[in-house]
C-alpha cells in the first residue's frame, strides 16, 4: 500500500476481454500518469487471448513500487460493467476512475482531476475533453453539459472520474444492461444534484475500432429505452415531461403533445426525500404486488417504498369510473385522490388528525381517467370506530365516545363537513395515557359553515346506543358552545332509519 498520504488515493480501474492487440499501449499510458498516489486494479473478464499475461508482465514490473501499486484480478466472463464493478469493490482509493482497455490516457489527467474534487465536495463527476485515433481523426465534440440533455444522451465518456461513495450509493453499474451502462450510471450519479466538470484538456485518447462493443449494441437501443424509464422514471419525468422516447431526440416534443389526450399527474407533499420520491413515481408499477389491506369498491394495499425505508404507505386506488365520469374526472373535476390528498393537508392545519398525506397519482388516457391513486402513511391504529359500536365493553370506550365527539366538533368549526363520516372511517387508539383519533376516507367533503342542524346530522352514520349517542353529542355541543339537550335530541333525531330498526 502506498503510504503517501498527501494526496487522495485514485483507483484506475481497467477492465480487460481480449485486448492482446491494445492492452500494451493502455497500460503504458497510464505508467505515465503525471500523479504520485494511484493504484491500477486490472480485471480479466475471461480473456481467451494473451491479455492476462501481458497484464501480470506490468503488475510484475511494478512489485515493490513505493508510488503505485498494481493488481490484476480475474472473472468469469460477465461483461464490461460486472468486471468494472468487481474491480472497483476491490479498490482502496476514495476517487475511481475507468479506462477502456484499448484507449490511452493522458499524463495530466488524474492530477488536474484530483484537484476539482479535492477543492469542491459538491463537484461528483470530472470529464475531460479527448481526441479519437486509429479509425478516426479529431476532436471529441462534446455538447455543454445539462441533466435535460443527459436524460436523453450520453455526453460523459467512462473514462471520467468519480468518488467510490458515489459508486456505493447508487449501487455500482447496472450489469442487465446491454451498452451504453456508463450513461446509466452517470445519470444514477447525478440526478440528485451532484455537480460535474469537464477540464479543458485533452484527458485521454478514444479509439474508434470497427468491431467496438458500441457498434455492436446498436441493436439493444429499444431495450435500453426501456430500462432507463424504469430504473429512472422520475428523472425522465422531471427533465423531460415523461418517459424517454424513441427516437429520443424528440422526446420532449412526443411528451407535450402527447400530454393532451395522455397524461400521468405526480404530485407528491413537499419536503419528501429524493429515494422516497423515486418510489411515490414507481406506484402504479408496485401496486399490483402491494400488501393488501382492504378491496371492495375501491382497493387499498400497504407498500414500502424501499428495502431499505422503516417508512410504510398505504396506498388506495380508486375504481376507475364511468365513461362519462372518467371524462369529467379527466379534465373539469378534480379526482377523488386529488381531493383526498387537499384536505388531509387542510385538516393537518386545524389540528384534525389524518394519515400523513405522501401525494396523488392521476393517469389519464384518451382525455379520461382511468387510474387514481392516494398515498398516505401507514398508522396502525387498533381500532375503528365499528369496535366502539360492536363491542360496549371495549377498553377505554367512554374516552373514545367522547373524543370522537370532540374532534367531530373541530372538524365542523374549521367549515369541514365529512360526507362518508361513518365508523370504518374514524381511526381509534389509546396510547400513552390518551385516547388518540384519526380520519380517513377524505375525498367526499363538504366545506363551508356547520350550523348545529347539520352538524348534529353527521352523526348519523355512527351507530352505537343512545347512551353512546348521548355522550357523543354533549362533547360536541359542549366544544362547540352549543345547547347540549338540543344537540342530543337532533342526534337521536338524525340517526339513519336503518339504524333505528337494529335497535
Amino acid at each position: 500500500m502506498n503510504e503517501n498520504r498527501n494526496s487522495t488515493l485514485v483507483s484506475i480501474v481497467v477492465p480487460v476481454y481480449n485486448m492482446e492487440k491494445y492492452l500494451r499501449t493502455t497500460l503504458e499510458s497510464v505508467e505515465q500518469t503525471a500523479y504520485d498516489n494511484y493504484e491500477v486494479i486490472l480485471m480479466d473478464d475471461g480473456s481467451t487471448d494473451q491479455s492476462v499475461k501481458i497484464a501480470q508482465e506490468f503488475v510484475d514490473r511494478h512489485r515493490g513500487d513505493s508510488h503505485c501499486v498494481w493488481k490484476l484480478f480475474s472473472q468469469k466472463n460477465g461483461g464490461a460493467a460486472n468486471a468494472r464493478n468487481n474491480a472497483i469493490a476491490k479498490a482502496d482509493g476514495e476517487y475511481i476512475l475507468p479506462v477502456d482497455a484499448d484507449n490511452i490516457l493522458c499524463p495530466d489527467y488524474v492530477r488536474e482531476a484530483v484537484m476539482v474534487l479535492d477543492s469542491d465536495s459538491t463537484v461528483a463527476v470530472v470529464s475531460c475533453e479527448a481526441e479519437f485515433f486509429d479509425g478516426k481523426q479529431g476532436k471529441w465534440q462534446f455538447p455543454d453539459f445539462s441533466l435535460r440533455l443527459l436524460a436523453r444522451k450520453n455526453m460523459i465518456d467512462n473514462c471520467a472520474m468519480f468518488r467510490k461513495s458515489d459508486w456505493k450509493r447508487v449501487g455500482g453499474y447496472c450489469v442487465s444492461l446491454k451498452g451504453r451502462e456508463d450513461w446509466e450510471f452517470w445519470v444514477s450519479v447525478l440526478q440528485d444534484g451532484g455537480g460535474f466538470v469537464r477540464l479543458p484538456i485533452i484527458g485521454f485518447r478514444y479509439r474508434v475500432r470497427k468491431d467496438s462493443k458500441r457498434r455492436k449494441t446498436q441493436k439493444y437501443k429499444p431495450m435500453l429505452v426501456e430500462e432507463m424509464n424504469r430504473r429512472h422514471k422520475m428523472f425522465m419525468y422531471e427533465q423531460l415531461g415523461g418517459p424517454l422516447r424513441s427516437p429520443r431526440s424528440l422526446s420532449r416534443l412526443f411528451n407535450f403533445f402527447g400530454s393532451i389526450p395522455n397524461r400521468e399527474c405526480y404530485k407528491a407533499r413537499s419536503g419528501l426525500n429524493r429515494d422516497l420520491l423515486r418510489s411515490f413515481y414507481d406506484i402504479p408499477e408496485k401496486f399490483p404486488g402491494g400488501d393488501p389491506y382492504y378491496e371492495k369498491r375501491n382497493t387499498l394495499k400497504k407498500i414500502r417504498p424501499s428495502d431499505s425505508a422503516d417508512t410504510v404507505w398505504m396506498v388506495k386506488k380508486f375504481r376507475r369510473p364511468n365513461a362519462l365520469n372518467a371524462l369529467a374526472y379527466g379534465f373539469l373535476r378534480p379526482s377523488k385522490a386529488k381531493r383526498s390528498f387537499g384536505y388531509a393537508r387542510q385538516l393537518e392545519c386545524v389540528g384534525v388528525h389524518t394519515p400523513a398525506p405522501v401525494g396523488y397519482i392521476t393517469v389519464r388516457r384518451c382525455f379520461c381517467l382511468t387510474d387514481s391513486y392516494y398515498v398516505s402513511d401507514f398508522e396502525s391504529y387498533r381500532y375503528t370506530f365499528n369496535d366502539v359500536i360492536s363491542d360496549m365493553s371495549l377498553p377505554h370506550r367512554a374516552e373514545f365516545l367522547t373524543l370522537v365527539g370532540k374532534k367531530t366538533a373541530t372538524l365542523h368549526e374549521a367549515g369541514f363537513y365529512p360526507l362518508d363520516y361513518s365508523g370504518g372511517n374514524i381511526l381509534l387508539d389509546f396510547i400513552d395515557g390518551e385516547a388518540r383519533y384519526s380520519i380517513v376516507d377524505l375525498n367526499r367533503m363538504r366545506t363551508g359553515k356547520v350550523g348545529m342542524d347539520l352538524g348534529c346530522r353527521g352523526f348519523e352514520r355512527l351507530n352505537p346506543e343512545p347512551e353512546a349517542l348521548e355522550v357523543m353529542a354533549r362533547a360536541y355541543a359542549v366544544a362547540r358552545g352549543f345547547d347540549e339537550e338540543e344537540c342530543v335530541r337532533l342526534v337521536l333525531k338524525y340517526r339513519w332509519k336503518k339504524h333505528l330498526k337494529k335497535q
